[in-house]
């Protein structure tokens, strides 16, 4: 999820359960705690195009890290607030604050590295997308009556609601993911075995959805649902290459970091003359003008055919201007 609706879910923590206890600096150190996960993307800053995947969303959004964390967080609230309140209130906040973020990541569809140093898989439950305004918007509310209104009961009643809408949306959303896998499941070939399903909500709602299937040779279906009208559209198949330059690639240690991220929903698309490979992730997609669907992240990869080694990854930035806009998404959804 966004940074700011992180921050605004601190907030609402903060006014909720601590307010009275810990005063006014509880909202902003809240904001703090939530939004503090995501200062792992600084070590994403770098040339190369799997930094992001390799350290976003990793162990900096690991519960057992917040655990740890949590506490030390709570002495330093402590102290800059001239010791208002307790340790233990302090150290509560931030532990809430930071299991806020993991939650709310994991109900994304990037996946999200929960159990980290357990395990380095990438966990997703695919019940919101990134950015969502009827997810955030009483949220942004709930924030302006608590720099606006007096009075404590009202504020905590409002924040708590703004809480319990948040929970409530990521339901309804993981609701109509599985509505979705289950449609487009139903649309496929009758001989299509299913091995694997992702199904990844739209741009800014729950109400749109990309899902893909993958079958036992690899192979991708994917479709576009409308969990209002029910239809199902942009229903297409792909075969992925299976040939040693690929197989040389998806095994090396270069290409694993890839693999786990993406969920190894990768296409191998082509192989073009100066033997690079383009792979597509198959787990996101944008509407074109027309109303089909337009992949949106590219892997180009270079093999050395005489070291059997991958010379490089590329990850061109995705054309969004091939987007349809508001207008596309809109009648996909009512139509």
């Amino acid at each position: 999820m966004d940074t700011v609706t992180h921050a605004l879910i601190g907030t609402a923590i903060a006014e909720s359960a601590f307010r009275n206890r810990l005063g006014r600096k509880a909202l902003i150190a809240g904001a703090i705690f939530a939004s503090l996960p995501d200062s792992d993307i600084f070590l994403s800053i770098s040339s190369d195009p799997t930094a992001i995947l390799r350290y976003h969303r990793a162990a900096t959004h690991s519960i057992l890290l917040a655990c740890i964390a949590a506490p030390i967080l709570g002495w330093i609230g402590w102290k800059l607030s001239k010791r208002t309140g307790s340790v233990l209130s302090w150290g509560l906040l931030a532990f809430l604050c930071l299991l806020s973020h993991d939650l709310l990541d994991l109900a994304t569809t990037w996946g999200t590295e929960i159990l980290y140093p357990i395990t380095n898989k990438r966990f997703a439950i695919d019940a919101l997308p990134i950015v969502d305004p009827l997810f955030a918007i009483p949220l942004i509310l709930a924030f302006l009556c608590t720099l606006l209104l007096k009075n404590l009961r009202i504020r905590r009643i409002i924040a708590t609601a703004a809480l319990c809408w948040g929970i409530g949306y990521g339901i309804l959303g993981y609701t109509f993911s599985r509505e979705a896998v289950r449609l487009v499941k139903d649309s496929a070939p009758a001989s299509y075995t299913v091995v694997q399903s992702k199904a990844v909500p739209n741009t800014g709602t729950i109400l749109l959805w990309h899902v893909v299937l993958k079958d036992q040779t690899g192979d991708f279906f994917t479709a576009s649902v409308s969990t209002l009208s029910k239809k199902v559209f942009n229903k297409e198949s792909f075969d992925n290459i299976h040939n040693r330059d690929v197989e040389l690639i998806r095994n090396s240690k270069e290409f694993e970091i890839i693999r786990r991220t993406s969920s190894d929903l990768l296409l191998a698309k082509e192989i073009t003359e100066d033997n690079r490979v383009i792979f597509i992730d198959m787990r996101y997609a944008m509407l074109a003008p027309d109303g089909s669907s337009i992949p949106m992240f590219f892997f180009d990869i270079g093999l050395d055919k005489v070291s059997n080694k991958v010379l490089n990854i590329q990850r061109p930035r995705p054309d969004r201007k091939k987007s349809g806009g508001f207008s596309v998404y809109w009648n996909a959804i009512f139509n």
